[in-house]
This record gives C-alpha cells, sequence and structure tokens, in this order.
C-alpha cells in the first residue's frame, strides 16, 4: 500500500489578550492509497475519490457514500472536528469524550487524533466509535497500520473484547487516552455497552452524528435514538450532524435538544448543531414547533 500527501488549510480557533481571534492553519495529512474494492460477511465496499483527493467509502449494503464528494476529510474538518470545537474544547480538557456515530472508513477517529496530536493536546481523550460491520474495522487495522501518535491509541493497537453483552475494539495510549469502536447495530449496541460499562451516562463532550442517511438508515434518527445520546452526553455536550432535515431537526427538539442551523458544507444550504445548554436558535424552534411535520418516532419504521 502506498500513502499520498494532501495540504489543507483548516480555519481554528484562538483566544489572545484581545479575545478569541481566527487562525488559519495549515496541515499536512498522509493518506493511504485506498484498495479500489473490497469485501467482508457484512457488505461490498468502494472506494471513491472525492475533489480534496480523499477518498470515501461506499456501501453496497446501504447503498450510499459515506461523504460527500466533494471532500471526505474537508467534510469531517468541517462538520464535526470545527463543528463540535473539538481544537479549543479538548486540549483545555482533562478528559475529553467524543462519540461518533458510525465508524466508516475511521476518517473521524484518523483526523480527530491527527489534530489533536498536531496542536500538541496532552488531554486524556476517549473516542467512541459505533460499527455494524467488524470487517471494516479490521480492514482499518490493515490500512492505517503505519499511523502512529505519541500520546493516543493507534488503529493497530486495536484488540477485539468480547463480553456476554457487548462485544468491541479497544486500545489504550500512553497517556491514558482511549479508541473503542461498539460493535452491533447500535440501536441495541450502545444500551448494551452502557450496561457492560464500557459507556457511562453523562459523560459524552461532543457528538458525530454521521451515520447513513435517515433514508437509509433510519433507526438512527428517531427522537428515541437522540434520547439515547442525551443520556450519555454530559451538559456540555455538541452534537454535529450534516443533515438539515425538518423532520430530523424535530426529533432532536423532542428528544430535549437545542437545534441550532450553520451552514452546511461545501455544496449543501443548512447543517445542524445541537447541544442540551446555552443558547438556542429561536426562530427555528419557532419555526419547528410551529410546524406540521411529525418527528421521526420508532413506531414509524415498523
Amino acid at each position: 500500500m502506498g500513502v499520498k500527501a494532501v495540504i489543507l488549510q483548516v480555519i481554528t480557533h484562538g483566544q489572545g489578550p484581545k479575545g478569541q481571534y481566527l487562525l488559519l492553519s495549515t496541515f499536512l495529512f498522509i493518506l493511504p492509497l485506498m484498495t479500489k474494492q473490497f469485501r467482508t460477511d457484512f457488505s461490498s465496499y468502494r472506494f471513491i475519490e472525492t475533489d480534496d483527493q480523499s477518498q470515501t467509502l461506499f456501501s453496497e449494503y446501504f447503498n450510499e457514500s459515506c461523504h460527500s464528494s466533494t471532500g471526505a476529510v474537508e467534510e469531517t474538518l468541517y462538520n464535526y472536528i470545527k463543528g463540535c470545537e473539538i481544537l479549543t474544547r479538548a486540549p483545555k480538557a482533562e478528559s475529553f469524550t467524543i462519540f461518533e456515530v458510525g465508524f466508516g472508513p475511521g476518517v473521524g477517529a484518523l483526523k480527530t487524533f491527527d489534530l489533536l496530536e498536531e496542536v500538541g493536546c496532552d488531554s486524556e481523550i476517549h473516542f467512541i466509535s459505533t460499527e455494524i460491520d467488524p470487517g471494516l474495522v479490521e480492514w482499518a487495522k490493515k490500512e492505517y497500520a503505519a499511523v502512529k501518535y505519541q500520546n493516543f491509541p493507534s488503529f493497530s493497537d486495536l484488540e477485539l473484547v468480547s463480553q456476554p453483552t457487548a462485544q468491541y475494539y479497544w486500545a489504550q495510549g500512553q497517556n491514558g487516552s482511549t479508541f473503542t469502536i461498539i460493535l452491533g447495530d447500535a440501536r441495541q449496541a450502545v444500551p448494551a455497552s452502557v450496561e457492560a460499562g464500557k459507556l457511562k451516562s453523562n459523560l459524552v463532550n461532543a457528538i458525530y452524528q454521521d451515520p447513513f442517511s435517515p433514508k437509509r438508515n433510519p433507526s438512527l434518527w428517531t427522537v428515541e435514538w437522540f434520547d439515547l445520546l442525551k443520556k450519555i452526553s454530559a451538559d456540555d455536550c455538541i452534537l454535529a450532524t450534516y443533515s438539515a432535515s425538518s423532520t430530523i431537526r424535530k426529533s432532536m427538539l423532542e428528544a430535549g435538544w437545542r437545534v441550532r442551523n450553520v451552514k452546511g458544507f461545501t455544496g449543501k444550504r443548512s447543517s445542524t448543531r445541537a447541544s442540551l445548554q446555552g443558547d438556542e436558535d429561536g426562530e427555528l424552534t419557532d419555526f419547528l414547533l410551529r410546524s406540521k411535520l411529525h418527528p421521526l418516532r420508532d413506531v414509524d419504521l415498523e
């Protein structure tokens, strides 16, 4: 397997004597040259090169791509790392937990660890992801085997752990940071992981809500799902997602999240951020409450 270099400029936030400032940072990402396609016991996958020269995964099972064709890495940086304010919040915390819905090709974890190491973060980072296909995790372990971090766990260090109520991959870094990938259907696997002690209530500081679309994977977009996410979240949690659907936003609102509209990634008009405290988008909330649209519920999927 070869590698290629991609240079991206990322706008980050800093704190100076006169308050907040914006910093245009340039990062060099070394990306594996992924194989064109492969198959696991769950699905066939093929990779599509996106406009930022990074590749995204297309799942034949879900019949959908994991990222925007305009840029897999840039979309991850914008929607999730910037959207959840990872680079400003995580380095200031003694311990910081990120929960990713949908591991996919591993870009979310890869870029999160890359950037946190780039800015010298020595906080204890706990990155937890969900994945229905263990074969995809095994693929990622091999594909990113050469990527190593000073403090954070590496993909190649992930080991499969099987418990009576939960199955997951787990690795630990030099400073106590951990990397966990919960296996199985997230609607069953996440509660089971809570029961097994791998995921605790009121713990998560940031959520990358990045499953396949509501059309392809609706069970991870219902009121009941967002209520479960609320239960595992700390008061300061920020949830970020690419979806701007009014139905999905109403599902979040119904579950107790404060929903905000933000500019979408390149080519998309809007995306969504949500939190459990702080200011809310009053105009958007009023619109959703007045709307005749119904929130998506589990019963609607039966």
